[in-house]
């Protein structure tokens, strides 16, 4: 991937994924955009950066699932 593509991912990236929770895609998407990156040769500012993402990434899933585990009072 050239320098500026994959500049423009991570910032992409960036910027979207903290809202990533209220939009219609799945985390499976984010994961599979942020795997992408992970093969490419870079240097180590960029490695960091999508290790970042993918921290973040892990904590929205963490997040949704400790939310989808609690039970919800049942309407009367």
């Amino acid at each position: 991937m050239f320098h500026h593509k994959l500049e423009n991912e991570l910032r992409h990236l960036e910027k979207v994924l903290p809202h990533a929770g209220h939009g219609p895609f799945p985390h499976a998407y984010w994961r599979d955009r942020i795997a992408a990156l992970t093969g490419v040769e870079s240097n180590a500012l960029y490695r960091s950066r999508v290790a970042r993402l993918e921290e973040l990434l892990a904590a929205m899933e963490k997040k949704a699932r400790s939310r989808s585990a609690i039970p919800r009072e049942r309407a009367a």
